[in-house]
């Protein structure tokens, strides 16, 4: 019988957390360049990747490595440049259409 340990809970929480992030992102109920989107896609990487690490497979750490670095400069250059508006706004997709904002 399966057993849930600490570890098997922090995995099952980063992958709630970027099905959270991913699913409100579908729903329109926030936006994939917001500091909230991308705030849980940091948290849960880095979750997965500390679970990654437990399991010593090589393909999740770099996948799980490189969600953790992207999430996390993008954070960081939100924190640098607060006003993104420029940049976001042009990168607005309207998917029904397909076309550029």
């Amino acid at each position: 019988m399966f057993e849930w340990g600490l570890n098997q809970i922090v995995a099952l929480a980063g992958f709630l957390l970027l099905a959270a992030a991913l699913g409100l992102n579908a729903m329109k109920k926030m936006k994939r360049y917001s500091v909230e989107y991308n705030g849980l896609n940091l948290v849960g990487s880095v979750l997965l990747l500390y679970y990654a690490f437990v399991l010593g497979d090589v393909v999740f750490q770099l996948v799980f490595g490189v969600w953790t670095i992207v999430g996390f400069g993008f954070l960081l250059k939100r924190l640098v440049d607060k006003d993104m508006t420029h940049e976001i706004s042009d990168l607005d997709v309207d998917s029904r259409n397909w076309k550029f904002k």
